[in-house]
Formats: structure tokens, C-alpha cells, sequence
């Protein structure tokens, strides 16, 4: 672990205390983010489960929600385990619809373990959506599903993409047309959406199914 990584950690931990004290709950991944200045919800996963390690801090299942503080003080400061660092917990941010439009709720519900070799090492956020809807049946992905979403701002024409269309979210293919933005969906059954612009939120890159 370099000094840096250390430092972070620190930084994340008076970060929690401070938003206890003040808030009298516990921060979001976002939150934390925002916070002590980290781009990756994933660092913050892997840094929260060190700090449990280390006995500072609680949680219950992954559950940021459920985060308590350690009254034992101790700086974190001790290598991490080889386990956790195969191992990311992803945030799950609530439904998206793949038919119409629904609110896009951003607050972390829960995380799901993944391998870490599932991603590349590209420095990237990512987190899950579950999916409510059919219109993207075509392109394999159903109802019920979660879709692994790079957060990203932009994306190319022919990716499935979450969009946020005024304060409400979807997930569709992206085309881009010299006069409008066209979200395609994956069942002849439902029709396209044609906005003059709309806030790309991330690609969807893969797919977690439970059967």
C-alpha cells in the first residue's frame, strides 16, 4: 500500500466521522466521493472495507446504509488483505425502465460483490441498474436483470446507453442524428425516443442475471 492509498483512507475515515456528527447517518458512496475527492465509487468500496477490516467502522452485507463507527479509534494503516482486492462491491442505484422512462433515483441501495476480473483496469466507475421493462429484450437484456454501467458521459452510436431525459432515466441504444439524439429500443413493439439532447449517465457493459 503507498503512502497515498494510506492518506485516502484516513481522509475517508474523518470524511464519515465528520458527516455522522453533522448528518447523524451514514454518507453515500457519492457522498464519500464528493467528499475527500475520489472519482471511483469502487476505490470507495475497497477503501470502506479496509477500514472494517482495521475495526473503524461496521457494515452489514455491503450495505452503506448500515454503516456504524468503531468507538476504538485506530488509523488505518495496515496493508490490505489480497482477498479484497479480487473483489469489487458495486452500487446498485434502484430501477431504470427499458420501456418508458421512470425517475432516476441516485441513491445507493446496496453493493454487489464482482470479481474485479470482470472489469478492466482502466480506472473506470461502474455501477448496477436493475431493469423494469422489455423494451431492450432484443439486445438480451430483460426485466428483472441488472446492467453493469460504466459511468460515463458520453458514448458512441450503436451502445446501450442510461440516458436521463429532464429528471427521469432510460436505458435504450444511442444514435446520434445531425439534428436530434435517437434512443432506439430492442423490441419493434415499442417506439424510439427523439429528444434534441439528453444527459448520458453511463454504457451499459455487462449483465448480472439471477435465473
Amino acid at each position: 500500500m503507498t503512502m497515498d492509498a494510506t492518506q485516502r483512507r484516513r481522509d475517508v475515515y474523518r470524511f464519515i466521522r465528520q458527516f455522522f456528527e453533522e448528518q447523524g447517518m451514514a454518507p453515500s458512496y457519492r457522498q464519500i466521493c464528493d467528499g475527500v475527492g475520489i472519482a471511483s465509487t469502487s476505490t470507495v468500496s475497497k477503501d470502506l472495507h479496509i477500514l472494517e477490516t482495521h475495526g473503524l467502522i461496521k457494515m452489514t452485507e455491503g450495505n452503506y446504509r448500515s454503516m456504524q463507527l468503531v468507538d476504538a479509534i485506530q488509523q488505518p494503516s495496515a496493508p490490505a488483505t489480497a482477498t479484497r482486492d479480487d473483489i469489487y462491491d458495486i452500487p446498485v442505484y434502484g430501477a431504470v425502465a427499458a420501456g418508458s422512462p421512470i425517475y432516476a433515483d441516485d441513491i445507493c441501495e446496496t453493493t454487489l460483490p464482482l470479481p474485479a476480473s470482470f472489469f478492466p483496469n482502466d480506472g473506470g466507475d461502474y455501477f448496477l441498474l436493475e431493469i423494469h421493462g422489455e423494451s431492450m429484450i432484443d439486445a438480451g437484456i430483460f426485466d428483472g436483470d441488472h446492467v453493469i454501467v460504466r459511468r460515463q458521459e458520453t458514448a458512441r452510436n450503436g451502445q446501450q446507453v442510461v440516458a436521463l431525459i429532464e429528471d427521469e432515466a432510460t436505458v435504450k441504444t444511442f444514435y446520434r442524428h445531425p439534428d436530434h439524439i435517437e434512443l432506439r429500443p430492442e423490441n419493434p413493439n415499442y417506439r424510439p425516443i427523439r429528444v434534441r439532447d439528453c444527459r448520458i449517465l453511463g454504457v451499459v457493459c455487462g449483465l448480472y442475471r439471477i435465473y
